[in-house]
């Protein structure tokens, strides 16, 4: 009992861990659009410091995590202050508006932690430009505009002029794809070398309602992921997760660029259909079904194993040899959705006990534990689950089986790989009724006795 407390207590703290999320609180003393302001702060501050939310509706505790950021605009700059966990610091910028509150934004940052220096400058090497020791952008040259699409003379390329708000990047590809726009249909989503090179007309497109724009170049290492642009500077990231919003302009033609090696997504041929993107890459199996095999500690099965070695004994039989090992396979199906939430459910470890005495006389235990169970996976592998567990078990000396409660936490590592590995701590309550033989000096009597043969478990877990 003390060690299941022990646990619990283990399990409670590190749950508290998982789900742990800070806020962003702003206090927005200037005339910026709020959402824009609130979305960027939200990126930013995920980015360099650790992942933040909204503060809901229903609102937050007085101790809860949280990041504040007071801006200030001066007739000539953006004053902002930042405060919250490993984060206490100040910067102005020396320009206002949009790119005002960003400069002040880095380099507050980059005050607050120098190493983060080189990270902000490769990627915003125009906001940050005096910090950074870049030339400020060539001159723009001018575009050939229409009501729907602007030509860029420099590249080639025909963008569109409007555009379509901010989505997913499954639903951008698609977007530009299906487009039909001044007669044309062969509109795609740029890659990231054309998408740079619309910096230098980006004065013509009526609005730029984003500071994040998607590619279709895709980030070679982890398919979860694609390259994004920032306009305000003309600078692209290689980490833009395919799941989040942002905006979309569509492009179309041959561009006389340099191009890269790059991943694009084409439009489908009519007659002769090409292999679906999804098909040439490596899925990473992120959401969806994930399948686990884990070969599995239990703690209690050696209860088990004294009480049939003490039955036949007290039978008169000189047991010869006894086996039950505590390492068994478990086998643990769940469906891990967007969000974090990951329904499950479970078998085993296989729990076996075998008793040999002369004469041929053996003894058998043989148990699965079943579960199915709910929990909760954060981007970064760590997780947590519990639910109801069902031990099934058979053998000489089993009267009864009861329902118990499953636990466990744990961490996955390699997630955005086809096949990753993890380690998880749990518990399992599940009990057995058990028949025991206690002799005294006259006589024996046989009582029974509930036991929890899995107890503790100590997992790894390989991950398809």
């Amino acid at each position: 009992m003390k060690q299941f407390f022990i646990l619990l207590i283990l399990i409670t703290g590190l749950s508290k861990m998982a789900f742990a999320v800070c806020y962003l609180t702003i206090d927005n003393q200037t005339s910026l659009d709020a959402t824009l302001i609130n979305n960027i702060s939200i990126i930013e501050i995920s980015r360099y410091y650790q992942p933040v939310d909204e503060v809901p509706p229903t609102g937050i505790s007085t101790d809860a995590c949280t990041y504040n950021l007071l801006i200030t605009e001066m007739s000539d700059r953006i004053l902002l202050t930042i405060k919250g966990p490993k984060a206490s610091t100040f910067a102005d910028s020396r320009i206002k508006g949009l790119k005002g509150f960003q400069q002040a934004f880095f380099r507050a940052i980059i005050k607050d932690h120098p190493d983060k220096k080189s990270q902000i400058c490769q990627r915003h090497p125009q906001i940050v430009a005096e910090d950074c020791g870049v030339r400020s952008a060539t001159k723009p040259v001018s575009p050939a505009v229409t009501n729907f699409i602007i030509t860029d003379n420099n590249t080639g390329l025909v963008w569109q002029k409007g555009e379509a708000g901010r989505m997913k990047w499954d639903a951008a590809i698609n977007y530009c794809i299906n487009l039909s726009l001044a007669g044309m249909n062969d509109w795609r989503l740029p890659n990231k070398t054309e998408i740079i090179s619309s910096y230098q007309i980006q004065q013509q497109f009526p609005n730029l309602s984003s500071n994040y724009y998607w590619t279709s170049t895709i980030n070679k290492d982890y398919n979860d992921y694609s390259w994004g642009y920032t306009p305000s500077d003309g600078s692209t990231f290689d980490d833009g997760y395919k799941t989040s919003n942002y905006s979309v302009r569509c492009v179309r033609g041959n561009s006389n660029l340099p191009m890269e090696p790059t991943i694009i997504a084409q439009r489908p041929d009519p007659v002769k259909q090409e292999p679906k993107q999804e098909d040439q890459l490596e899925e990473d199996n992120r959401f969806g079904w994930r399948f686990v095999v884990a070969p599995t500690y239990v703690s209690g099965l050696a209860k088990v194993l004294d009480i049939y070695t003490n039955n036949y004994e007290k039978a008169g039989y000189s047991v010869s040899d006894n086996e039950g090992s505590p390492i068994g396979i478990s086998f643990n199906p769940y469906l891990q959705k967007e969000n974090g939430l990951r329904i499950g459910m479970g078998f085993g470890p296989l729990m076996v006990v075998i008793l040999s005495a002369p004469d041929d006389e053996m003894a058998t235990f043989v148990a699965l534990p079943m579960n199915i169970n709910i929990g909760f996976t954060t981007y970064g592998g760590l997780f947590v689950r519990g639910g109801v567990s069902k031990l099934n078990a058979s053998g000489d000396f089993v009267v009864s089986e009861s329902l118990g409660l499953v636990g466990a936490v744990g961490v996955e590592l390699n997630r955005k790989k086809r096949v990753s590995v993890g380690f998880e701590l749990g518990i399992d309550t599940s009990t057995v009724e058990l028949e025991k033989t206690e002799c005294s000096s006259y006589s024996c009597t046989t009582t029974t006795e509930k036991i929890n043969p899995v107890g503790l478990t100590a997992s790894v877990l390989i991950v398809f």
